[in-house]
């Protein structure tokens, strides 16, 4: 064998022998909740806000699009990460 093919072999090894603790699992998702979800709200209310007021000048249907699909597919889609995030947490902690 190459020592490019034993190379692999040690990482991928290692990799599939590896195991994360439920606390770690729970940290992470823990400072996804705390320390990333905020900044994402910030960014979809930034977007969603500039989505609306270019709808102003639309027309048809980029007007609704814009207006009102776009901007509330966005908050739903982080409001149903944010809630399989916390309902995970809660769950897991309970067990």
């Amino acid at each position: 064998m190459s020592k490019w093919t034993e190379f692999r072999d040690a990482i991928e090894a290692d990799i599939s022998s590896m195991s994360i603790s439920e606390t770690a699992k729970q940290e992470l998702t823990k400072n996804l909740v705390d320390n990333v979800m905020p900044a994402v709200d910030a960014w979809v209310d930034k977007l969603a806000g500039g989505l609306i007021e270019e709808a102003k000048a639309e027309t048809g249907w980029n007007k609704i699009r814009d207006g009102i699909v776009l901007p509330y597919a966005l908050r739903a889609l982080v409001y149903l990460g944010r809630q399989v995030l916390e309902k995970t947490l809660e769950n897991t902690v309970k067990a």
